[in-house]
């Protein structure tokens, strides 16, 4: 697992070279209100693995993970090695979460729509 800057993201974002799928592990309600455009929601719970295998089928995807802040740094690593018992091979997170992103002058988006 390796963890990403707000900023390496947005350069990554901005090359397009790289294909990889954000996974936005917040409450749908959290999701919904703002979220980084092209994330999916996939929230965390007990049901995870599951819903992430049901929604990301692929596990050779790069995913980066996040949650909102720094506070949820060592839960989201926590989901991050979730991930990777449960074969996902090239697994990211996103370093202090949403927070730094938005203040980075990150886009956002609104509602469901990734």
């Amino acid at each position: 697992m390796k963890e990403i800057s707000a900023q390496g993201l947005k350069t990554e974002i901005e090359k397009k070279e790289n294909p990889f799928t954000l996974v936005d592990v917040r409450d749908p309600f959290v999701y919904r209100e703002k979220h980084i455009p092209e994330a999916v929601n996939v929230p965390k719970g007990a049901d995870f693995i599951k819903t992430l295998s049901n929604t990301i089928a692929a596990k050779d995807t790069v995913l980066v993970f996040y949650d909102d802040h720094e506070e949820y740094n060592e839960e989201v690593k926590k989901l991050a090695e979730q991930a990777e018992a449960a074969g996902y091979t090239q697994v990211n997170v996103l370093k202090d979460g949403f927070l730094p992103w938005l203040e980075s002058g990150g886009k956002v988006m609104f509602g469901t729509e990734s």
